[in-house]
């Protein structure tokens, strides 16, 4: 029913059925909205992806302009969350995906390849990786967004790969506006919060403009996965991916390694000796009984049913934003203006990783037999079997979760100066931005405390202090290391691990505490540009422009995890206690890291013919860029662009560029950080556990991409307000950077078969040459770091529909944009078969959201459509599964509006937004198998919250 609706939907448009998105062009929207005010308008607008062209009808490049107001209509949480519904973006990371904040991914090419800009500015990098958490930026006097889908480094430099995002400020609001609105699943859950003020006036005669904006959002999040459908099925998928043993998806699922009750899984002798199986749980008054096993998968440790466990994680986080923004613009004269703004934005979000666990860092707990909480049957059992100590596993759900907490504040400030020299326009201007995450792992497990409090006995006599608890015959049980080590654990006490919800939470809290790492980015742009009219043609002015920028951008990382001291803590033979750090987080060194960049560019429109046949217009654009980085040298790029009208109503566009991706400072400069991992090594057939080393790669060069565009828009005479755009694209990108792990198999094999002489070896290192196949030849290192290795294709078409007639006594709005996206290879290393992402992965070929708006004097009613094809499980063709596509799913969002006069005669309205309307369930696309309650079973984008509601009041005063 749903695709039948999308269906009927989209040929209705096609047919002829605009919103007020300006989609071809770089017009301003319309300021007749409840609201906007109404502003003079200038007489040209800068269009975004270019320094010189100021009317978009004439550009090469496809810009879609999506204004804040029809953004909101139809999803009233942020912008972040209705650009991601935009055909244009799939694979963002966002709050559903329990990220530390909300990453726009253009085409899913990376989200590092996208640039985002705040009104033409760049920003601190927000997260590790480089790329920019958009919820950082104030919304409520964003005026549009600007999305240029096509490169663009020749005219703003790195990172506009897949193209660029830019939020628009409105920089001549005058007046009052504010909005508070409330809303919640139809569950009860994710619940959300948002009230927001901005205030404009001129100063000063007119000479001056000031204005600013304050606004707040939280939304609670659903605090469990299986709180809907799809989790509480909870599936996984399991088997090996062959034609023996496919995937399948396994509803039910369990980790048999863990268990909530304590999972007893093997003893071991004095000697360190696995003697005996134990396989069994312990219930809540402590007895040990045989674990009840589930159906088997197809994957050893993953069964349906029985005593295992599952990780209880959020379906979505938790978020809490709080934004404010203030500009002031000052003309001295007719010819020269001053401006300055600055933000500030802090966004806070939470979310868990894993219950309470008892395990050591690689491997599982070991516990004493004679441990003073066991049954002394059990004890005596334990020993009449030769058993001494035990491997133990435990999930425990009644405390309180490991979980990550990501707060990030960012600061912008910005002044400059512009003018007129004649006929040049001039800037200059200098930017400042810092972005601030703390990282933090809550209630992360120590080591060495969660040894300490599993080795427990039987308090002595004389002993007299008060960190001690009671067993079940009644007996003091305090922590070895109090006779031992009292100084060194005085807030040690001893744990009762046995049976569900037996610990003590004291004894919880002292073996917990919060770790993490503060990552700052600190950006400082000294952009300097000039451009006018050269001179003039019989088709037109030839327009130029000269720019030049410096940036400053540094990268601090400081972390309080502590190493580890006792490597032999991944054994099952020893207690760990000792040892230091904790179990989920590798143990890493600060990091510090510096880039500077000076660019020089320039572009140039020459307009070629005019007013002749065949050629109502006819203009060729150009743009060169040269950037030399402080830590990889000097790179060019380039732009070329054709815009031809032949005749008024269609235009032609292509254009042909050479775009980068510099590597990020933290991808040159990553800190050290090492844990032991589990390794089958083929050359020596010898299996361990080796130190897997990260760290950066200084000698990383920039990404190079080269990309293609064709395109047409077409705004027929015989019919009003209606116009069509469609453009081709092709993205080819050479030395992408890639983590590469020498824990990877394919990385090992590459490297044997080269008999060492592989750049993929310098991943390893072994005592001996390649030809020493003996156990002695095991590598004693591995190392994962990023390399110029990939290869990135992607191709397709977006189109974009739009009209906007008159009748039934008001205004229709109705636009449909749409995605065709064929082809997203990635060849991960060099002679890889690609892997093809187009139609799997969560990456659907066909995505189209469709909009319908009707407004009068007295109310209004928006509708929004998105619908996706059907999706394969892998891209990777040689893996098999035995279960069928993701089907294709559309989404309905409605929004209706009843207008009213406020005290000054402004426009306001009560609105009430039901999202999903039909409680459309998403799709099951398991992320990552065999860790049942942990997948986000959802794929494409889907909502999988359900049906919501927002309802509220917003405005003009």
């Amino acid at each position: 029913m749903a695709v039948t609706r999308v269906r009927t939907f989209a040929a209705a448009l096609l047919l002829g059925l605009h919103l007020p998105i300006h989609a071809q062009d770089g017009a301003k929207p319309d300021a007749a909205a409840p609201d906007s005010t109404q502003a003079t308008e200038p007489e040209a607008v800068l269009v975004t992806g270019s320094r010189v062209i100021t009317d978009g009808n004439n550009s090469p490049t496809a810009i879609a302009v999506v204004t804040a107001e029809q953004l909101a209509l139809t999803t009233p949480s942020n912008i972040s969350d209705s650009l991601n519904k935009l055909p244009q973006f799939v694979g963002s990371r966002t709050q559903v995906d329990r990220a530390a904040g909300n990453f726009l991914n253009l085409r899913s090419i990376g989200e590092v390849r996208s640039l985002i800009l705040f009104d033409g500015n760049r920003v601190a990098p927000s997260a590790v990786n480089g790329a920019i958490d958009v919820n950082t930026l104030p919304q409520l006097l964003i005026e549009r967004v600007d999305v240029v889908t096509g490169g663009a480094s020749a005219v703003y430099g790195s990172d506009a790969v897949s193209g660029v995002v830019n939020f628009v400020i409105d920089k001549n609001f005058t007046g009052l506006k504010g909005l508070a609105q409330s809303g919640m699943s139809e569950h009860g859950d994710n619940r959300s919060n948002r009230v927001g003020l901005a205030a404009g006036t001129g100063l000063f005669e007119g000479r001056g403009h000031i204005e600013g904006s304050l606004e707040y959002y939280d939304n609670d999040g659903i605090p469990h996965v299986v709180d809907r459908k799809n989790g509480a099925a909870l599936y996984t998928y399991t088997g090996a991916g062959t034609a023996a043993n496919p995937f399948r998806l396994t509803p039910n699922s369990r980790i048999t390694s863990f268990s909530p009750f304590g999972h007893a899984i093997v003893g071991f002798n004095s000697a360190g000796q696995a003697v005996a199986p134990i396989d069994s749980v312990f219930r809540a008054d402590g007895t040990l009984v045989p674990f009840q096993h589930g159906t088997p998968t197809g994957t050893p440790g993953t069964e349906s049913g029985g005593d295992g466990a599952i990780f209880q994680v959020p379906l979505t986080a938790p978020l809490t934003t709080k934004q404010g923004y203030l500009r002031f613009d000052y003309g001295l004269n007719d010819d020269l203006n001053l401006h300055a703004q600055a933000s500030y934005t802090d966004s806070h979000t939470t979310t868990a990783y894993v219950p309470f666990p008892i395990l050591f860092r690689a491997n599982v707990a070991t516990i004493s037999a004679q441990n003073a909480f066991l049954r002394p049957e059990v004890q005596a059992d334990f020993a009449q079997r030769g058993i001494t100590n035990f491997a133990f596993l435990k999930f425990e759900y009644g405390q309180e979760p490991v979980g990550f907490d990501y707060r990030t504040k960012a600061n912008f400030a910005n002044v400059g100066i512009d003018g007129k020299i004649g006929k040049f326009d001039w800037a200059v201007n200098y930017a400042f931005s810092e972005s601030r995450l703390d990282d933090g792992t809550t209630h992360n497990v120590s080591v060495e405390k969660l040894a300490a409090g599993l080795d427990a006995i039987v308090a002595p006599a004389s002993f007299s202090g008060s960190n001690y608890l009671l067993n079940s015959q009644g007996q003091r049980v305090i922590c070895r290391t109090a006779i031992t080590a009292p100084s060194e654990y005085p807030d040690c006490l001893p744990l009762n691990v046995f049976g569900p919800g037996t610990e003590d939470p004291r004894a919880v809290a002292a073996v917990q505490a919060r770790t993490g790492n503060v990552l700052t980015n600190r950006l400082h742009t000294i952009p300097v540009s000039i451009s006018g009219d050269l001179f003039a043609t019989r088709a037109g002015p030839v327009r130029a422009a000269i720019s030049g920028e410096y940036r400053s951008l540094t990268l601090r990382n400081v972390s309080n995890n502590r190493p580890s001291t006792v490597p032999d803590c991944v054994g099952l033979t020893a207690n760990c206690a000792g040892s230091a750090g904790a179990y989920i987080l590798d143990t890493s060194e600060n990091a510090y890291g510096k880039q500077s960049v000076k660019e020089i560019a320039a572009e140039v429109n020459v307009p070629l013919l005019a007013g002749v046949a065949f050629a109502h217009s006819l203009n060729v654009n150009g743009a060169f860029r040269y950037t030399d980085y402080s830590t990889s040298g000097g790179v060019r790029t380039w732009k070329g662009g054709l815009d031809w009208h032949p005749v008024d109503e269609l235009a032609l566009r292509a254009t042909r560029s050479r775009d980068i991706r510099a590597p990020t400072i933290y991808e040159l400069y990553e800190p050290i950080g090492r844990s032991p991992t589990g390794y089958f090594d083929v050359l020596t057939n010898t299996s361990g556990f080796p130190q897997l080393q990260g760290q950066g790669n200084s000698e990383l060069t920039p990404e190079i991409a080269d990309t293609y565009t064709v395109g047409f828009v077409y705004r027929p005479s015989w019919l009003a307000d209606f116009s069509v755009a469609a453009d081709f694209y092709d993205i080819e990108i050479t030395d992408a950077i890639t983590l590469v792990s020498g824990a990877n198999q394919t990385v090992q094999r590459r490297c044997n078969e080269s008999g060492g002489t592989s750049p993929l070896c310098q991943l390893y290192v072994r005592p001996f040459p390649y030809s020493n196949t003996t156990a002695a030849n095991f590598p004693t290192q591995l190392y994962r770091m990023n390399l110029n290795l990939s290869r990135i294709h992607t191709k397709g078409v977006d189109a974009d529909i739009i009209y906007s007639p008159r009748f039934a006594g008001g205004d229709w709005s109705l636009r449909m944009l749409a995605s065709y996206q064929p082809t997203l290879a990635t060849e991960q290393l060099p002679g890889d078969a690609p892997i093809q992402s187009a139609g799997a992965d969560g990456v659907p070929k066909y995505r189209i959201t469709g909009f319908i708006n009707y407004s009068n004097d007295r109310y209004s009613a928006n509708l929004q459509e998105r619908w996706h094809s059907s999706t394969r499980q892998s891209g990777d063709s040689q893996l098999v599964y035995d279960y069928p596509r993701t089907a294709a799913r559309a989404f309905t969002d409605l929004s209706v509006a009843i207008k009213f006069n406020t005290f000054r005669k402004e426009r306001g309205e009560f609105f009430v937004t039901v999202n999903n309307l039909f409680n459309t369930n998403a799709g099951i696309f398991p992320t990552a198998p065999g860790v049942p309650g942990f997948s986000v079973i959802v794929t494409n984008g889907d909502d999988i919250i359900g049906r919501s509601f927002v309802a509220g009041i917003r405005g003009s005063f």
